[in-house]
């Protein structure tokens, strides 16, 4: 691992990941992974993910509190060091 420590300085690096069942799990190694290669100062972090996790929680209705989770982890992938996030649906 030493030596690509230098291979992040400077470079553009995506982050492909797997959205495990686990919400949760996939939520907290998404920002460790993104946190660490950020320590390493690339140029920037793209992060991929197969869907956008917690999305089917965010609906408004009437008269009912909502989630909003998934604007919620996509802040924490920003907080974290991601420059750009892009999902499918």
């Amino acid at each position: 691992f030493a030596q690509n420590k230098q291979d992040l300085v400077g470079s553009h690096v995506h982050i492909v990941m797997n959205v495990e069942s686990d919400l949760n799990r996939t939520f907290v190694d998404a920002i460790n992974t993104i946190a660490t290669v950020k320590d390493y100062d690339p140029a920037s972090i793209h992060v991929i993910l197969a869907f956008a996790p917690y999305a089917r929680q965010d609906r408004d209705f009437p008269n009912r509190m909502v989630s909003k989770m998934a604007d919620t982890f996509l802040k924490h992938l920003q907080c974290a060091g991601a420059d750009t996030i892009t999902t499918f649906d």
